[in-house]
């Protein structure tokens, strides 16, 4: 992708941003950076880090990055592979004899390939897992050890996919085991000082540091419809290598960018870098997702993406690289986490279609009324409309015909919907400031505002 198209695909992406984090959507406060030959070209935050003292988001902001954390421990592990310290088809009870001693003998045939790709049979969270609600401490190293060594599979080890975080729990004590090191000492001095990533940006566990944290937000309640804080200062003790990792934006997106092949990196071959995103359990689901190690692999409309999505109580984060055109994009979200996909689909519609020479250009923008809003996205010859939050936007919506002068019609809409009827630009020294869609005028953001203002009922004495 040419630097022209990106650009022009990164501000359509910046107004749908504006729409996915506008207040009352769910997400407090978001920081999305986005990089393009390892160079970061998009990186802005909205909303609020802190809602109760209107601290206003920075993209310095820590967040707590949760389950991209399991992207290190791969990366720890295949690093210990590479030095030949072990291979992945050992069983993890060679490094761990206490797993020897569950009843359920099953144990002894988990290898570490299973722990990785999640298909060892482990439980989820162990018989306790209402840490994720914030109900009591997250457990220790005994409390792992224990449930390790007393409770059986959930079903027959390499079968079947089985998300657990206790695998990689039990990963981050092979890690330990073999290297002599307390897991966040080998993570800081095998993976972040490597690529330059400083403590008081990014790092395995809560520490305090000296940039500020964004405060965790869940909600609304069922009752009140109150929005709750939570702290960031979650201790994950043994859960650390599935969860517990700290970071902001572009940190994170240094990790992901290191693991893209080519891409010369300190911290792994490019041999393990294949294997690492492999994909080993394949398909998740419904949608065409994969796993490999510490990786999923998704693939929307031919274009395939690799990263890791990350929970924790409050927080919601996601990061996908594309390898082909070494672009690489961090949502970090307080509140509601949304999805990538239309960012992604954004991107490989502007490649395909877009051209600087469209006689539509300044028909690009998002407009409102009392139902919704609507996106409108000027390519070539066509002016799609799309929903500023739609996951398939340009699959899902409808695309404008040019008729004359400002006149257009819509083509493939819905049967409920303005299918084929007369839409004006209305426009103003050159520049759009609403959309007649067949006598219903949409505006843009502050004069819709004005609007509902002026229509709000209020029952006069």
């Amino acid at each position: 992708m040419n630097k022209d198209t990106l650009k022009a695909a990164l501000k359509c992406i910046d107004q749908r941003l504006e729409v996915e984090t506008a207040p009352g959507g769910g997400t407090v406060g978001c920081v999305v950076a986005i990089s393009h030959k390892n160079k970061i070209v998009y990186k802005r935050a909205f909303g609020y880090a802190n809602l109760e003292t209107k601290e206003e988001m920075t993209t310095g902001h820590l967040f707590r990055i949760a389950s991209q954390s399991k992207t290190c421990t791969a990366i720890a592990i295949l690093q210990l592979v590479e030095q030949g310290k072990l291979t992945l088809d050992d069983c993890a009870y060679t490094y761990l004899p206490f797993l020897a001693k569950n009843p359920d003998k099953r144990v002894r045939s988990i290898t570490i390939r299973m722990l990785l790709q999640h298909n060892s049979g482990l439980w989820r969270d162990g018989e306790v897992s209402n840490f994720w609600n914030v109900a009591r401490p997250f457990p220790t190293k005994e409390e792992l050890t224990h449930f390790l060594k007393t409770y059986p599979l959930t079903h027959d080890c390499g079968t079947k996919f089985q998300y657990s975080n206790y695998g990689y729990a039990l990963l981050g004590l092979i890690l330990e085991e073999v290297s002599g090191l307390d897991y966040s000492t080998y993570v800081q001095q095998n993976i972040l000082e490597p690529l330059d990533l400083k403590p008081e940006n990014i790092g395995p566990n809560y520490v305090k540091t000296t940039k500020p944290y964004a405060v965790g937000y869940i909600g609304p309640t069922p009752i009140t419809g109150k929005i709750v804080p939570l702290s960031p200062t979650l201790n994950t003790k043994a859960l650390t290598p599935a969860t517990g990792f700290y970071a902001d934006a572009e940190s994170v997106i240094k990790i992901y960018e290191a693991l893209i092949p080519g891409n010369k990196t300190p911290i792994l071959t490019e041999a393990s870098k294949k294997e690492l995103q492999t994909p080993h359990i394949t398909p998740i689901g419904e949608e065409k997702t994969s796993y490999g190690f510490g990786i999923s692999i998704e693939n929307w409309d031919d274009t395939t993406v690799f990263g890791h999505t990350g929970e924790m109580p409050g927080v919601g984060t996601s990061t996908l690289c594309d390898p082909d055109e070494h672009i690489t994009i961090t949502i970090l979200c307080t509140g509601k986490r949304f999805s990538q996909q239309g960012f992604w689909r954004t991107l490989k519609k502007f490649k395909e279609e877009y051209t600087p020479k469209s006689p539509f250009l300044k028909y690009q923008g998002v407009f409102y009324d009392i139902w919704g809003a609507i996106h409108l996205v000027p390519l070539g010859e066509k002016v799609y409309v799309t929903g500023p939050k739609s996951t398939n936007p340009y699959k899902d919506w409808y695309h404008l015909k040019h008729q004359e002068g400002q006149t257009f019609k819509t083509l493939n809409g819905f049967a409920y919907d303005k299918n084929k009827e007369p839409i004006k630009m209305i426009v103003e020294n050159n520049t759009l400031i609403a959309v007649d869609f067949s006598g219903n005028i949409m505006h843009k953001a502050d004069v819709y505002e004005k609007h509902l203002k002026k229509i709000a009922y209020s029952e006069k004495p």
